[in-house]
């Protein structure tokens, strides 16, 4: 089975405060945008994300999630300037499990983006036989943890100092 088996479509999504956004996956093109998006975001906001507010652990996210050599199939985003990216790796020993990451530009919190690129994700995972998430966040990131949370999926919590998986 490849990444590729069932191609990640455009689609529109409406957002809480009514503006209309575009899901589509990450391109090349976007690494540009997307290297904004973690420029601007706050060093609290860097810190629940990569767990330390380094500038380049967001170059480096860019490069991830849009570099056209290793690009994961899974990401998307909204097409409306900027927002939140969920990452999905392929695990080698695991092929049935993706790890799941996200980002949300400071203007954009609470507007649903988030939760909106992981059904969508989920709904795209599904398709191609994946049947288990995984993710990393800091005990004290709330938002991000009420995300997971709110998919209603079956999670499991494991806290490991000040991270939970």
């Amino acid at each position: 089975m490849t990444d590729t088996a069932h191609p990640v479509q455009e689609t529109h999504a409406l957002l809480a405060d009514g503006w209309t956004v575009e899901i589509r996956p990450t391109r090349p093109e976007d690494h540009a945008a997307v290297g904004w998006l973690f420029d601007r975001l706050s060093a609290e906001n860097l810190r629940l994300r990569f767990f330390g507010a380094s500038r380049r652990a967001g170059r480096q996210a860019a490069d991830r999630v849009c570099g056209s050599h290793s690009r994961p199939p899974g990401a998307a985003g909204p097409a409306r300037g900027t927002g939140r990216r969920p990452r999905r790796v392929r695990d080698r020993d695991r092929p049935l499990l993706r790890e799941i990451a996200l980002t949300v530009a400071d203007d954009l919190h609470h507007q649903g983006v988030g939760t909106l690129l992981l059904e969508h994700l989920v709904d795209r995972a599904g398709q191609d036989g994946i049947t288990t998430f995984t993710a990393e966040a800091l005990a004290d990131n709330h938002p991000v943890l009420k995300v997971f949370a709110d998919l209603g999926l079956n999670t499991v919590r494991h806290f490991d100092g000040t991270a939970v998986h």
